[in-house]
């Protein structure tokens, strides 16, 4: 309309619609101009909190993607133009090369179109009826190059995240890729949308899409160079001479057959290309996967740490694993399960669950800790079957039910008779392990063993086999609890069987490689064979596992030894550096502790962990007013972390910072935030009260008769 209308309003119309587009332009370009920066603060971003390693990652990432691309096209699709099309490859990337470096230029297979049609007809001398119809539809519906980013990316973050994907669930990611090379739309960045929906669907964190955007654009670049090539494809060189054949001489060809052959070919031709695509999908990812270990199983870890025996019937065991046991959230929680070699079709064997009390995070999942891989493979190798399993965070005890629910309707399916199960906790775990072992709902429990760890129940089974370890070593308070558990077990009379782990730390079974850690986990599995139903080789020692030795056994002098030997090496785990300030914390050695921490908080400026430690030095340093600040930033961040479990007698971090939050305030003289801090830390399991009286940071708490009344609560 706006075009037959000539009147002066019309006019004012067009005006103000090219004014718009004047402004949305000069945006556009205002955008383009800050993209660059904008990419280096997110990959500044990035690299700050994961290190260099994270440029390495997308460089071996970026790699790659780029080689599926060039495999692809100068190997997968220059034999189908050849053998498909019947045309020398060399001279038709020749001819179509202005638009290949369009594509390239512009990331958009829609806006290369128009220079695809005018190359087709030009240099290709293809029909126009044939280019126009089958380039417009390939421009968004034959998307190779997007279909196989879409498929390395998905990978690479599930990779990244420790996300392990079943064979059904790369099927799946495989099948949607090739889909959603039909139907991304051919825009920039147009295939990010589609990998979204992927992560969601496999249960990959969506928000990694935030790590591969600072390269993105380039291997959108790429990946539409590819696109428009294919678009090209071999029924568009076959077809005029298979089809049609015509010449100056001949009249054109029907319309109606120009169509029927070139959707025919184009069918033809895009099934041909999605198995080698599939191929590349399956395959390039391989060369990602050594990225895991650098990125999440750092040898300073001590989830890296496998059993401190071992026998070779542990390597013949053969684990199933991402076994579906509850569908009731969002992601399905999964258990690995570790049967006996050997074991036949209908043969029931008993299980032991090791239960996860702290649930499971992507970037280290609980059951895929190696001293739980270990634990599983030994109880195996004893003829029984081994169980661990994912469980989402806040909610272990209910998971823990769930998955016994599950064996008992589909144990014996799977080889397991759900009326005899055993169970083991150790540490954290024994929070929800103890309670549940101590319920009257456990369906199919025989025995149970718990490993330096308590929790609070009400009552204790009479019937239960127990088999309780307390490391000697271990947190003057975390043993006082132990002890309290034992007085009513040997009150009671019940069926336990107690040990001391003597000269053992926490953690032994995975840290100590002496004797008696041997002789206790051997005892161990011979309680469970004994209530259900040679010889270890020698284990390398390692830096690791003695400095965890020594943090584990409260000989934090050792430990900081040993790791300022490995820092004068010039390492660059920051795992090191940070467990060397837990060990000047636990040394309150604040003069070689706070340059530490501060360098560290510069890099993980929002770590609780960190500003916990930081703020302890500063008390330690006599300087209590920026402690404040620091452990009041602490407490604003809120988080705990598994990984500052380190603290005094083993603490969790919340525990500590509001100790020594109250010892801040105390010694401003702020006696009632004092004394809530030190009534949160009280509550979150702080028993010792021994330090709370000699501590002289509290002495300006001493005559309130809430500090009176709150060491009357610890006595009770």
């Amino acid at each position: 309309g706006l075009a037959v209308t000539h009147t002066e309003a019309t006019r004012h119309f067009h005006r103000t619609m090219e004014g718009l587009y004047d402004v949305t332009m000069t945006l556009i370009g205002m955008v383009i101009q800050l993209a660059p920066i904008g990419v280096a603060a997110l990959l500044f971003t990035l690299t700050a909190q994961l290190g260099w390693e994270i440029l390495v990652l997308l460089g071996r990432y970026v790699f790659v993607v780029v080689l599926g691309l060039a495999i692809h096209q100068f190997v997968v699709y220059s034999l189908t133009v050849k053998f498909l099309g019947g045309m020398n490859p060399i001279a038709f990337f020749r001819g179509i090369n202005e638009a290949m470096l369009t594509a390239f230029s512009t990331a958009s297979s829609n806006a290369t179109l128009p220079t695809s049609i005018r190359v087709a007809e030009e240099n290709l001398h293809l029909p126009p009826a044939v280019s126009r119809f089958v380039l417009t539809i390939g421009s968004t519906a034959n998307q190779n190059g997007t279909a196989l980013f879409e498929g390395v990316t998905v990978l690479f973050l599930a990779q990244f995240y420790g996300v392990e994907l079943a064979l059904g669930q790369q099927a799946l990611v495989i099948g949607v890729c090739i889909l959603g090379g039909i139907g991304t739309a051919g825009v920039p960045a147009g295939s990010l949308p589609v990998i979204a929906l992927i992560l969601g669907m496999v249960g990959v964190p969506v928000e990694g899409i935030g790590i591969i955007l600072g390269v993105d654009r380039f291997l959108d670049m790429c990946r539409t160079t590819l696109n428009g090539s294919v678009d090209f494809g071999p029924f568009n060189e076959g077809l005029p001479n298979a089809v049609c054949r015509r010449s100056t001489r001949r009249p054109p060809c029907p319309r109606r057959l120009v169509m029927t052959a070139a959707i025919s070919r184009t069918v033809r031709a895009g099934l041909a290309r999605a198995l080698p695509s599939a191929l590349l999908l399956i395959a390039l990812p391989g060369l990602l996967a050594p990225h895991r270990a650098a990125a999440h199983e750092s040898p300073w870890n001590v989830t890296t740490l496998g059993l401190v025996r071992h026998v070779p019937a542990m390597d013949a065991v053969a684990p199933i694993r991402d076994i579906v046991y509850d569908t009731g959230s969002e992601t399905p929680s999964t258990l690995d399960l570790y049967p006996p070699p050997g074991l036949k079709a209908g043969d029931l064997r008993p299980a032991v669950i090791f239960v996860n009390g702290v649930g499971t995070q992507p970037e280290n999942p609980f059951h895929r800790w190696a001293i739980y891989q270990d634990w599983c493979r030994a109880v195996a190798a004893e003829g029984m079957v081994g169980i661990v399993y994912a469980a989402p965070s806040g909610r272990t005890p209910e998971s823990l039910r769930r998955l016994v629910a599950f064996l008992a309707r589909e144990g014996r399916s799977l080889g397991v008779d759900p009326d005899r199960l055993g169970l083991f906790a150790c540490s954290a775990n024994v929070g929800t392990g103890l309670p549940y072992a101590m319920s009257n709902d456990t369906p199919g429990l025989r025995c149970a063993v718990f490993y330096y760890g308590n929790a609070a129940v009400d009552s204790l089974r009479t019937d239960l086999p127990v088999y309780y370890v307390k490391s000697q070593k271990d947190g003057a308070q975390l043993n006082q609890g132990i002890d309290g558990i034992w007085e009513r077990a040997r009150a009671a009379s019940l069926p336990w069987t107690m040990v001391v782990g003597r000269g053992l730390p926490h953690a032994f079974d995975a840290l100590d490689l002496s004797e008696p850690s041997r002789v206790i986990v051997r005892q161990t599995l011979e309680f469970w064979r004994a209530h259900l139903d040679g010889e270890p080789p020698s284990v390398v020692a390692s830096p690791q596992r003695e400095v965890n030795r020594h943090i584990y056994g409260q000989e934090h002098a050792d430990a900081a030894r040993l790791l300022e030997q490995e820092a004068a090496r010039d390492t660059t785990d920051p795992d090191v550096e940070r467990l060397l300030l837990l060990s000047y914390r636990n040394l309150n050695d604040p003069a070689r502790g706070v340059p530490l921490a501060e360098k560290l908080l510069r890099r993980r400026p929002d770590d609780p962990g960190l500003r916990t430690s930081y703020g302890s030095l500063l008390l330690a340093a006599s300087r209590p007013a920026d402690a404040l600040k620091q452990l009041e930033k602490a407490a604003e961040l809120g988080a705990m972390d598994f990984t500052t479990w380190h603290a005094v007698d083993l603490f969790p971090t919340i525990t500590v910072m509001r100790y020594n939050l109250a010892c801040a305030y105390a010694r401003r003289g702020d006696v009632d935030q004092a004394l809530s801090a030190l009534e949160t830390a009280v509550q979150n399991g702080f028993r010792d009260r021994a330090t709370l009286e000699s501590d002289t940071d509290l002495e300006s708490l001493r005559q309130s008769p809430r500090y009176r009344s709150l060491l009357e609560s610890m006595t009770r």
